[in-house]
């Protein structure tokens, strides 16, 4: 092991093994971990430099920390370059100085290139190597994330260069990704990928700060050959890890996945054409959750799906495109929703198993932590989320939306899928009442229905997770697409347990989709600039004005409390308006949005106000006290009035001519044979008026 006392260079010059590095690493990490004491939690001594949330460094501790990493990286050099070259003489005694090694460290690997460890198999691999490689990694992310802006060329040439060439190492090492020198490795190399992607987004916010040219440049050259690199690279390392595997859980394999998990957040599947297929890595997760594994390959499977929504969605809308384009299409494609039909029967009848004898919205149980019923609701409830995300992104797109709702319509999945999240809700969440002054809801019961749990492979997944998630799935699966196959599931319940959930969307469920609605609304006001626009929060209500030529026409759409259940309720101006049942149906059951709705409302009044006539008494299309549009037509000249223009014409003429042609209309009918003056006066709306001499 390394001792850290004296200055750098009294250590002798020895390698540093396996253990003294992580020793290394525990000891400068040891003001991320919170006092474990007490708690019943494990100590962070048996899981390598992890970190923990909501933990706040003080400066002392960052210091030490630095000062930890930069004994690590000019031991790990001086022991892996033992020739004694001028630069590693020049690090010694920058190091006897206490200054910062920089920039004779990278011209020392420049020079013994030999010594990365690039397009190998890290499995056997030198510790020196590993040790020393982990360490200049470290120091390059060090350097982006603090002073990425003044790196020189050659200097960001080196980090891209280590960046792909290890992470093709790694994927040379996954027939033994779960040894120490891969997780190492891995670690260090995929904090790195996510500081550069992080430094890379950010470049075109700093052109204030006037970067070089080759930092301005890196953007461009991220997403035309880095990160496709990258993608590839990792995504086949991802489906190595995911494989069939009975080997008991270790710190080397959680910190390589929870590298992967994350690194996976910073990459497009879009970017890539030539990584697995869709169908492959989507079967490959789909496995993962529906076995009895660790917790950790069900965190890793659920992030590649995620990884691949967009991918997924904008697949499916190429299909349908190419469907919509020839006449007769058999058989019909398959459509991604499709690849997960197997994996959602043999979870939900898991599952079921597992809760028998737990009636529906009557009953809740907590599955014991590890037991094969647990494995199958965590693996069910992340591949359900991940659907309703699917679904989601597809909102754009309302052919898209339409063919997703037909095929979980086809996958009769949703029943089950509501019976069982119901069955895995808190208790505090079952028994919450209409009136919250009796019963409030807890707090984190309201956080776990908005947003996702945090999925640490560190932690424990204990039944509070899988109850937090059953609170996510349960929402998203109402405010999605989902939500008609889900009404017709709620019919079938008993009266309380239907009362039951509808006192569940009372009181959590439809103020949070309301909240998200409005909330949307006001973002995307701006794209609705010829309205005004007003929002009732306590009503969920949305008041808006038209100006049409020299007319104003109000709409006023108001969220039910039992939404999305209960359709919305759209009143508008317009005495005679058209069907405003289709904007209604689009905000409940295709997971539309305020603005579009709005939209669509505009261009559907637009195109009928354009259609509908003037009055050629008053020249307005909407009467300016009653505010409806002219429906009386005259049958000589077919033109269209309004009743009280009309009334007011016939009265102040003392006859029923036509205002057009001045000629009396039911005299002038009654010449032509169409019918008798009494019929005419019998079905006439005004009295008829003799002209007195």
């Amino acid at each position: 092991m390394l001792c850290l006392k004296g200055t750098i260079c009294d250590f002798p010059c020895a390698g540093i093994t396996e253990g003294g590095y992580w020793k290394l690493r525990d000891h400068h990490n040891a003001w991320k971990y919170p006092s474990c004491k007490g708690t019943g939690a494990p100590s962070p001594h048996f899981l390598p430099c992890f970190p923990v949330s909501n933990v706040v460094p003080c400066p002392q501790a960052v210091r030490r920390a630095r000062s930890t990493d930069r004994v690590v990286l000019v031991r790990s050099v001086l022991a892996a370059q033992t020739c004694g070259c001028a630069n590693c003489e020049q690090i010694v005694r920058d190091s006897r100085a206490g200054l910062a090694p920089s920039e004779n460290i990278i011209n020392a690997y420049y020079e013994h290139k030999h010594l990365m460890l690039f397009k190998m198999d890290l499995s056997v691999a030198p510790w020196s190597a590993i040790i020393n490689n982990a360490a200049i990694v470290e120091f390059l992310e060090e350097a982006v994330r603090t002073q990425g802006l003044e790196l020189s060329a050659h200097q960001w040439d080196l980090i891209v260069i280590s960046l792909c060439s290890l992470v093709n190492s790694l994927r040379l090492s996954a027939h033994q990704w779960n040894c120490n020198k891969v997780a190492i490795i891995a670690r260090a190399v995929l904090t790195l990928l996510g500081s550069v992607h992080e430094f890379v987004s950010s470049v075109q916010t700093k052109r204030e700060q006037q970067p070089s040219a080759h930092v301005l440049a890196l953007p461009a050259k991220w997403a035309d050959d880095i990160e496709p690199y990258l993608t590839r690279h990792i995504v086949e390392l991802v489906m190595v890890v995911l494989e069939l595997d009975y080997s008991p859980m270790t710190s080397c394999r959680l910190e390589t996945m929870d590298a992967l998990i994350a690194s996976l957040q910073h990459l497009r599947r879009t970017a890539v054409s030539s990584a697995p297929s869709l169908r492959a890595v989507c079967a490959r997760a789909a496995d993962a959750l529906r076995r009895d594994t660790h917790a950790a390959y069900k965190y890793l499977a659920a992030a590649v799906l995620d990884f691949v929504t967009e991918a997924l969605v904008l697949d499916d809308a190429e299909k349908l495109a190419a469907c919509g384009s020839r006449e007769n299409v058999t058989p019909r494609p398959e459509y991604s929703l499709r690849y997960f039909d197997d994996a959602m029967m043999d979870l939900q009848e898991q599952v079921d198993a597992a809760l028998s004898g737990v009636e529906v919205c009557e009953g809740t149980r907590e599955l014991q932590p590890g037991s094969d019923g647990h494995s199958a609701a965590l693996g069910l409830l992340l591949l359900a989320a991940h659907l309703m995300r699917q679904c989601a992104r597809a909102r754009g797109d309302r052919d898209l939306a339409k063919l997703y709702i037909e095929l979980l319509s086809e996958g009769a999945h949703v029943g089950g899928l509501m019976a069982n999240t119901m069955r895995l809700l808190p208790r505090d969440v079952l028994d919450a009442k209409l009136e919250s002054a009796i019963h409030p809801v807890p707090m984190h019961c309201w956080s776990a229905f908005e947003d996702m749990p945090p999925l640490d492979v560190y932690r424990w997944c204990d039944a509070d997770t899988v109850a937090s998630l059953a609170c996510f799935v349960l929402c998203e699966t109402l405010g999605g697409l989902a939500v008609g196959e889900a009404e017709d599931w709620a019919y079938t319940l008993s009266p309380s347990a239907g009362a039951t959930l509808r006192r569940i969307v009372i009181v959590i469920v439809a103020p949070l989709l309301r909240r998200r609605l409005l909330n949307q609304l006001c973002e995307s006001a701006h794209e609705l600039p010829e309205i005004h626009l007003s929002i009732e929060w306590s009503r969920a209500e949305v008041s808006c004005e038209l100006q049409l030529e020299e007319d104003t026409i109000e709409l006023t759409l108001q969220l039910a409390d039992l939404h999305p259940l209960v359709l919305p309720t759209i009143d508008s101006s317009l005495m005679v308006e058209p069907d405003m049942h289709s904007i209604a149906l689009y905000l409940t059951y295709e997971n539309g949005t305020l603005i579009n709705a709005v939209k669509m409302w505009i261009d559907t009044v637009t195109a009928y106000m354009q259609r509908s006539p003037q009055c050629l008494i008053c020249f307005d299309r909407l009467h300016s006290v009653s505010g409806i549009l002219p429906t009386e037509a005259c049958i000589q000249c077919r033109k269209k009035f309004h009743m009280s223009c009309l009334l007011k014409w016939f009265w102040t003429r003392g006859n029923s001519n036509c205002p057009v042609r001045y000629v009396n209309s039911r005299e002038r009918l009654a010449a032509l044979g169409f019918c008798s003056p009494g019929r005419t006066q019998a079905m006439g709306k005004v009295p008829y008026v003799k002209k007195e001499r």
